[in-house]
């Protein structure tokens, strides 16, 4: 087998008479017939096809991820958490912020009892 530049080259051996049985097969299998030498009970005949470009570490390092990848997401469905893994939100992210009061004075007073003292001890709660 002959390699030339781009090109890959055979020569194949046909018995008289059946060389358009060989080139019929060989160019179903993708070769191009480039010459034919007849001899007195033998013909040679001469295929090409492209050359195809081969990248080995690439094809390497797929045939090697494919399977591990494929292995992981296996395993992580078998043996994975079936519960809900996002953790609850906390009590200051989950309610809205305090609201702010308005403070105009003083602190009330009150006495032990909770009651307030002063200016508006006598009124009524909803008139405060």
């Amino acid at each position: 087998m002959i390699v030339t530049k781009g090109y890959e080259n055979k020569t194949v051996q046909a018995v008289r008479g059946t060389e358009d049985k060989t080139i019929a097969k060989w160019e179903t299998a993708g070769w191009q017939l480039v010459s034919r030498d007849q001899g007195t009970f033998r013909t040679a005949l001469i295929f090409r096809r492209s050359k195809l470009k081969k990248n080995l570490p690439a094809a390497a390092a797929l045939a090697f991820l494919l399977p591990v990848a494929v292995g992981g997401l296996t395993l992580g469905l078998i043996f994975g958490d079936d519960k809900n893994t996002t953790a609850p939100p906390t009590a200051a992210t989950a309610s809205s912020p305090p609201r702010r009061r308005r403070v105009t004075g003083p602190p009330l007073r009150t006495d032990s009892f909770g009651n307030r003292l002063g200016r508006d001890a006598g009124r009524p709660a909803h008139l405060r």
